[in-house]
């Protein structure tokens, strides 16, 4: 190999490296429950792929052997192939990502771009029959055709019309979303357009990866500001059910009663204030808890609650009406 095909290698070789790591933190962190979260996997999968195979055809190139003549047809088509869905997915995911942010987002241009996807890969498909965008010749090195153009034109066009959904919705996009989706257009378009004048440079590969690391790292910190949202909305839900349960009458009824009972009955007044304390105690510990409550549980703290209840019932019958609580009162 050349000095030139040494480079793109070892550039490919590295973006795949990245791009599979990328994947398997994003696989490990767990945190892929969102449609656009998958999505983004799903680019790098694709990334990834496409960069093996394209290594893979250049290890090929060249060689005579059966097995390096499959290699290299089988490598060129997948890495064509996994571009063309890379920019499909990409589309997606821009979509799903700005359909977030508003409900007004237009699907055309995404119909508009799955509709030159599927045409670039029925292109890639005639091209194993027909030389119409790449050939291999006889000593299986790779040739770019008369459609080769066309083929990096209609990846040129996609990326424009991503462009125009993020010009057209950039009122919904903070500006650190803005440069990392920008980004995602600006580098592939660039390395698009000097590989369509410069034979033997592989950059879009590189430039994709980069930009896939970009946005991962907005992905990163979307996701660290999503995981603090819902902890303090968890918390704040927390807080607003147990202040549900101990309302202020709550509180100054349980008080009035254990003060009664201090002097008319000292013995339900220790179980009141047993009741009481327990009461209060689980739901403390119900702000701590993530595990689901058990049922057993549940029950309890709705016995104590209504035994205390029962308790300033009858309490406030004895205030009004000077009568002795009932013996029911505080009884478990």
């Amino acid at each position: 190999m050349t000095t030139i095909n040494y480079i793109n290698l070892s550039l490919e070789l590295w973006g795949c490296v990245m791009s599979a790591v990328v994947a398997a933190c994003l696989l490990l962190s767990k945190c892929h429950r969102h449609r656009t979260t998958r999505l983004y996997f799903g680019m790098l999968l694709f990334n990834t792929c496409s960069l093996f195979f394209d290594a893979a055809a250049l290890l090929f190139r060249g060689r005579t052997d059966v097995f390096a003549w499959w290699g290299v047809r089988a490598s060129n088509f997948i890495a064509f192939s996994c571009n063309y869905l890379l920019l499909a997915a990409f589309a997606y995911y821009l979509t799903e990502f700005l359909g977030r942010r508003t409900k007004k987002v237009s699907r055309n241009p995404l119909q508009i771009i799955w509709t030159l996807c599927a045409l670039s890969l029925m292109l890639v498909v005639a091209t194993q029959f027909f030389p119409i965008v790449y050939s291999v010749d006889a000593k299986n090195v790779y040739h770019r055709e008369s459609l080769f153009w066309f083929s990096q034109a209609i990846g040129i066009v996609g990326m424009l019309l991503c462009a125009g959904m993020l010009l057209r919705y950039r009122h919904v996009i903070e500006a650190e979303e803005k440069i990392a989706l920008w980004s995602y257009i600006v580098l592939p378009v660039a390395a698009l357009c000097v590989q369509a004048f410069v034979y033997g440079m592989v950059l879009l590969g590189l430039a994709n990866t980069v930009s896939l690391i970009v946005v991962f790292l907005f992905l990163q910190a979307e996701q660290g500001r999503c995981m603090a949202e819902q902890d303090a909305a968890l918390t704040q839900s927390r807080i607003s059910i147990m202040l549900s349960q101990i309302q202020p009458h709550f509180l100054y009824n349980s008080l009035n009663t254990i003060r009664y009972l201090c002097k008319a009955d000292p013995d339900r007044a220790q179980k009141a204030v047993d009741d009481f304390a327990t009461y209060l105690r689980g739901n403390l510990d119900s702000l701590k808890r993530t595990a689901p409550v058990s049922l057993d549980t549940e029950l309890e703290h709705i016995r104590i609650y209504l035994s205390l209840e029962k308790c300033a019932l009858t309490t406030n019958c004895k205030s009004s009406m000077t009568c002795k609580p009932p013996a029911f009162c505080c009884q478990p």
